[in-house]
């Protein structure tokens, strides 16, 4: 549960509560608390990262803690929260000293669902996932920890600004394709929700119908795509809509498997180029065709 952590942020060798509250009030916004082992409130920091729209106004109060995790960086403990605006578009990754200071590390055209920190052999760094609105589309981002704070890579829709944009760019920005199972349920995107950590990689797992159905994107731990994989509930999901006519094809002969899925990826030196991410393997194949 990464609402509540036990750890050691003021470096003493005590272990202090990091609580992530969600109050059942939605007149009380969700709060991030600090308590030393003896229950007593340290610091708290309200969920209200210091953006502003493109007019130069703050955005709603309304911001929500998708995810809260705890990772050690010079030799002390730092908190990197996941946040998005739920009256809104924005979204931002916040970073968190064990004081309670807090500054934006990623301003995103969307929410940020989850952050993975991850250690390469030229530093610390952090892979992000979630959605943009500005592309339609869902994202993971590198970011590294010692570059100064930074902004998703801003497209055409001038309403998803900030006027007071960090100067930094992301190391890599990557934008998810649309299954065929999002547009027969005519969803803008999939939600991109989770980051599994292995010993070898990443996952990054793309929502593309209810109750579980997702892609299972493999990367390296910079972000370099490896394969996709679908959950057995996009197999589902897919039957599911072939008989309810939304989807026109079998499964056998989905489009989406005939070849490599394709990112759109960012990088500083490159701008924008599409990468093809192959299937590990076609999981349907070996099915009989005579199968009702």
């Amino acid at each position: 549960m990464w609402r509540i952590r036990i750890v050691d942020l003021e470096g003493k060798g005590e272990r202090g509560v990091l609580l992530a509250a969600k109050f059942l009030s939605s007149s009380i916004p969700e709060t991030l608390f600090y308590f030393s082992p003896k229950g007593e409130i340290i610091w708290q920091l309200e969920a209200a990262p210091p953006l502003l729209n493109r007019d130069g106004d703050p955005f709603e109060r309304a911001w929500a803690l998708k995810h809260v995790v705890v990772a050690p960086l010079g030799g002390k403990q730092v908190i990197w929260a996941a946040l998005g605006n739920d009256a809104g578009w924005a979204g931002c990754v916040l970073r968190i000293h064990g004081d309670g200071a807090a500054s934006v590390q990623l301003a995103n055209a969307g929410f940020v669902e989850r952050v993975c920190p991850v250690r390469l052999p030229d530093g610390d760094f952090l892979i992000v996932c979630g959605e943009n609105n500005d592309y339609d589309d869902a994202f993971a981002a590198l970011l590294s920890v010692e570059d100064p704070p930074s902004c998703s890579v801003p497209g055409q829709r001038l309403v998803y600004r900030f006027s007071n944009t960090p100067a930094g760019t992301p190391r890599k920005y990557v934008l998810f394709p649309k299954s065929d199972v999002i547009l027969a349920r005519k969803r803008p995107y999939g939600h991109a929700c989770q980051i599994v950590e292995h010993l070898d990689g990443i996952i990054v797992e793309v929502e593309t119908g209810e109750d579980g159905a997702h892609l299972r994107y493999h990367f390296s731990k910079d972000l370099e795509p490896r394969y996709a994989f679908p959950s057995g509930n996009h197999e589902f999901v897919h039957r599911e809509l072939e008989k309810a006519g939304a989807i026109s094809h079998a499964r056998l002969d989905c489009p989406d498997l005939q070849g490599p899925l394709m990112l759109r990826i960012w990088e500083p030196d490159s701008d924008w180029y599409d990468r093809p991410i192959p299937w590990r393997d076609n999981p349907w194949k070996e099915i009989q065709r005579t199968e009702p």
